[in-house]
């Protein structure tokens, strides 16, 4: 698979970012094999952490960050779990 992404059961991390663009709000929706014990950063495109947050549970499997504040350019979204990790990217407006 791509550079940088530990993702050895293939779909287990399956994971939506919507809107992208937002103009604020980001929300996700993720399988029940990331919603346990994830630890969620959002980077920008200097690898600088913006938001840093840890989920226990995610129930039902949705969570939103508030990006309001930031710079209006590309991110991305680092999930960790004990089963691996992946990241997906939004735009901010």
């Amino acid at each position: 698979g791509p550079l940088g992404i530990n993702n050895p059961n293939g779909n287990d991390f399956a994971m939506t970012v919507y809107p992208s663009p937002s103009k604020g709000m980001v929300n996700f929706v993720c399988n029940p094999a990331i919603s346990r014990n994830a630890e969620i950063n959002v980077v920008n495109m200097l690898g600088i952490t913006m938001k840093n947050t840890l989920v226990a549970k995610i129930s039902p499997e949705r969570f939103s960050i508030d990006m309001k504040g930031c710079q209006p350019v590309l991110y991305f979204v680092k999930v960790k779990t004990d089963k691996g990790a992946f990241t997906k990217r939004f735009t901010l407006q």
